[in-house]
């Protein structure tokens, strides 16, 4: 028996997309990446979308483009994966940690108690697929920059640009969609921030056509292969979420719990369905231990600044619920393709190692 955390999903047809890309000559950024930026706008119900190499890439973009750097702060959660916080350092400004609720979604009262005159903005984490408590951040007046990598089909009550002005994604090899194991997307409605995105991530020049530095710019472009892979992804997200909506309830009711899913379709605020988290004492032991029996899991997430290079950052000593929340929470196996076998098999050996 072998039940890993997630497996991708990539076929004879992203085979086939990418041996097009090679044949054709045209490696780099070029009019694959423009049509699948296209389709993921329209996807969103974006104006725009600017393709990167990350997510990573895709937050500092947008944290630029606002003029954060040195002498900002910018609050984020507690808990997620430790790019959300490198992004902000990356500029140059000071990440500022709130706590979270008992979902391990961003707390607002948390993030109020850390507002100062330097605040520049707030990067809310939809975390496992779940949306941020959208309307009540947006009420505290702070520009929003939407860390959505776990979040890829749910929308923010709406297409992005209405509710802030960008959102991050990310595909790399684990998320709901991959563009062959890295890459991100930023999407926006405000016409100077996609200008700028699109200009900083290849040098700070409009190419192809114009070959000169306008501006700031590094090299955080998609490729053409990224891009061919990610299209034949994208065509296929609605089914493979429908297939992970199933698996969740499944678990749910299996495990007596939720339910955790709304149900519903994709996008109008909807879980993306990322991840399956459960709480549980000695919780890596049980994973040590289902790991013996053959199933994958993940720890999503200890608090950031468990990190060494985060200890004692701000606000870190005054997020209790993202301590125990980090010290319990375990991701289960979650991957369109599990079958119903797969799924008795997580929910067996789970109740045997935590009975």
């Amino acid at each position: 028996m072998s039940v890993p955390l997630f497996r991708p999903n990539l076929g004879d047809e992203e085979i086939e997309a990418v041996a097009r890309v090679l044949r054709s000559g045209q490696l780099t950024q070029g009019p694959g990446v423009r049509a699948f930026e296209a389709e993921f706008a329209a996807y969103q119900g974006a104006k725009y979308a600017v393709a990167v190499n990350s997510c990573t890439s895709a937050l500092y973009l947008a944290l630029k483009a606002h003029g954060i750097g040195t002498g900002s702060e910018v609050i984020t959660s507690a808990i997620t994966w430790p790019a959300t916080a490198l992004a902000i350092e990356w500029t140059g400004a000071t990440p500022v940690f709130a706590d979270v609720d008992g979902r391990g979604l961003i707390d607002v009262a948390s993030v109020r108690t850390r507002i100062t005159k330097d605040t520049a903005a707030i990067i809310p984490v939809h975390l496992y697929g779940n949306l941020a408590p959208v309307d009540d951040l947006r009420a505290l007046g702070l520009p929003l920059i939407w860390d959505a990598a776990h979040a890829i089909e749910s929308w923010h009550d709406g297409p992005a640009g209405r509710i802030s002005s960008v959102a991050c994604y990310s595909f790399y090899a684990s998320k709901n969609i991959t563009t062959g194991g890295e890459g991100g997307m930023l999407i926006t409605d405000n016409d100077a921030i996609a200008k700028y995105a699109r200009r900083a991530r290849l040098f700070g020049m409009d190419l192809p056509d114009v070959r000169t530095c306008q501006q700031f710019g590094v090299k955080l472009n998609m490729t053409e292969m990224q891009a061919a892979i990610g299209r034949v992804q994208l065509r296929r997200i609605t089914e493979r979420w429908y297939s992970r909506v199933q698996i969740v309830r499944e678990y749910d009711a299996s495990l007596g719990r939720g339910p955790t899913h709304d149900g519903g379709r994709p996008h109008g605020g909807t879980s993306a369905c990322h991840l399956y988290p459960v709480q549980v004492e000695k919780r890596d032991e049980v994973a040590a231990t289902l790991k013996t029996r053959g199933i994958g899991t993940g720890i999503h997430f200890p608090p950031v600044y468990a990190h060494p290079h985060f200890r004692g950052a701000r606000g870190s000593d005054a997020c209790p619920n993202a301590d125990h929340f980090g010290a319990r929470t375990l991701s289960l196996p979650l991957f369109p393709e599990m079958t119903p076998a797969d799924i008795d098999d997580v929910v067996t050996e789970f109740r045997a190692v935590t009975a």
